[in-house]
């Protein structure tokens, strides 16, 4: 196992594999079943894991560390599917969008960073600034047509959720990120 406190934590969307990243710099596999290591750790990062998730398809697994990077693993070969991402300073978050085509990152730096997942550049990172920690993205690749996302049209927040213009659920936010949304006639700010 880890040799130091366990950060995050995430199952794979077929619920057979299990992923943390600690403050040991590693990322581990884990059988989700038997609760056994697969494979060796994940190695790259220079600083604590603060977060991982898996692509929807589970074929990738993205990690995020104080090292000012975003990693993005290759779970079939369990080596790095290119090089670390980078345009944050600490980042504490990383989600994938619900069709994996985009993955988001959130920093210590106030940006939001969404990358392409088969490129992995960044689309977007102007403009947008949150508390630097997210819990869930569910943003389409479809949404993602402009490089300001300051302002979403019709769009509404309740209970903690950003709800687009048709009541859907678009993504969730923590309290203390909360402050940074401005409900104002016609949409929201963030």
């Amino acid at each position: 196992g880890h040799s130091d406190a366990r950060l995050s934590v995430t199952f794979s969307p077929d619920g057979r594999l299990s992923a943390s990243g600690s403050m040991d710099k590693e990322i581990r596999v884990w059988e989700a079943a038997a609760g056994v290591a697969s494979g060796e750790p994940l190695r790259g990062h220079e600083e604590p894991v603060n977060a991982v998730a898996f692509s929807p398809g589970g074929r990738q697994l993205a990690s995020a560390s104080i090292d000012k990077t975003i990693r993005v693993w290759d779970m079939e070969t369990r080596k790095a599917a290119g090089e670390p991402l980078r345009g944050h300073e600490e980042v504490f978050s990383v989600a994938y969008s619900r069709d994996g085509l985009r993955i988001v990152s959130g920093g210590e730096n106030g940006r939001i960073i969404v990358w392409d997942a088969l490129t992995l550049k960044p689309i977007i990172g102007t403009g947008i600034k949150s508390s630097g920690a997210l819990q869930m993205f569910s943003l389409d690749s479809s949404d993602l047509d402009t490089d300001e996302c300051q302002f979403f049209e019709g769009w509404k927040i309740q209970d903690g959720w950003l709800l687009g213009a048709a009541g859907e659920h678009r993504l969730w936010m923590p309290g203390y990120m909360r402050k940074v949304v401005k409900q104002v006639d016609g949409g929201l700010f963030v």
